[in-house]
């Protein structure tokens, strides 16, 4: 019977998680964008230095975005994470 409860519990804690990745990454999506959108004019100026294209002439590269991206996912699934635990501790 422990089993179960053990598997249930691991089962519910997995959903749980992924379905912070998945709030993280929805509200990641419009603040990464709107980021690289602001961050143009800084990488227009750094492409002769580090000789990489960063934007080009319709806003940044892809790569400058998905990164972005998965830096704000980061962020905020670990902010979520945060406050998941404490509202766990103290309710």
């Amino acid at each position: 019977m422990a089993q179960a409860d053990t598997r249930r519990k691991g089962l519910r804690t997995g959903l749980r998680y992924g379905a912070l990745v998945v709030a993280a990454a929805i509200i990641a999506l419009p603040f990464s964008f709107v980021t690289g959108m602001l961050l143009t004019p800084v990488l227009w100026r750094l492409e002769p230095v580090l000789g990489l294209e960063l934007a080009g002439h319709s806003g940044p590269s892809d790569w400058i975005l998905e990164s972005i991206f998965g830096i704000t996912t980061v962020l905020v699934f670990g902010l979520g994470f945060v406050v998941v635990r404490r509202a766990k501790t103290t309710g």
